[in-house]
């Protein structure tokens, strides 16, 4: 099976916009809601409901291959995002830093070097935020 039915689809894209409820940055997407919120809306259930709700590879698996063309391609604000839901769905930083040095042979190593400043960055955001959320003991 390649692609849950509808029903699944719609939650699949709920499950991935969960990923990204805490983004500390704007989201490239909210972007369109402001121009067309209709198109928005599609393009959101094209992309999470029905490419994301394919059960091929995994999130870890596709996110690492997002994570590779989009820092391969230079676009740092997607590769936030991806970055961020890589985290959030158990890719290790190391795995991403792994991803961001094997772009440097295909794309050049100034593509390695932004794509390892954003996820340094996307780090410090996604631990700032860990230590946000965490329960505090009692002193």
């Amino acid at each position: 099976m390649s692609r849950p039915p509808a029903a699944d689809q719609g939650e699949t894209q709920a499950r991935f916009a969960a990923l990204l409820d805490d983004f500390p940055w704007e989201r490239p997407s909210a972007r369109w809601s402001s121009f067309d919120p209709e198109l928005a809306a599609e393009l959101s259930r094209h992309i999470f409901a029905g490419l994301y709700a394919r059960d091929r590879i995994s999130l870890q698996t596709r996110q690492l291959i997002a994570v590779s063309a989009l820092a391969a391609l230079g676009h740092e604000e997607e590769l936030r995002v991806h970055l961020w839901v890589a985290l959030k769905s158990g890719v290790d930083p190391e795995t991403l830093a792994e991803a961001c040095f094997q772009v440097g042979t295909y794309a050049g190593l100034p593509a390695t070097n932004r794509a390892l400043a954003v996820l340094q960055a996307v780090i410090q955001g996604y631990d700032a935020r860990a230590r946000a959320t965490a329960p505090t003991s009692p002193g």
